[in-house]
């Protein structure tokens, strides 16, 4: 699956605040203004549920393991936006 693709309506994100992420640029501009609640909820010291999306549902290990050592949102935005530049997605 290509990262820019929609999921199936049953593989799609969903955020503890009820909001639906269904591709990984909706993941970076989510990340862009979630709450540091809100994301210390889906990343901890117990798990990444970003991460966890993006290599189950995409299968995109290289960007996962990235998503998993950011130690921000902020960062992590970085990084989707430096893969989807260098995969084209992004001008």
């Amino acid at each position: 699956m290509n990262i820019t693709d929609n999921t199936k309506p049953e593989h799609a994100f969903y955020c503890v605040d009820g909001s639906v992420l269904r591709n990984i640029p909706e993941l970076a501009d989510k990340l862009k203004k979630i709450s540091s609640e809100h994301y210390q909820h889906h990343v901890n010291s117990s798990r990444n549920d970003f991460c966890n999306w993006v290599k189950d549902i995409y299968r995109h290990e290289n960007l996962a393991k990235k998503i998993a050592a950011a130690k921000s949102s902020a960062e992590a935005v970085r990084i989707i936006e430096s893969i989807l530049r260098k995969e084209g997605k992004l001008a």
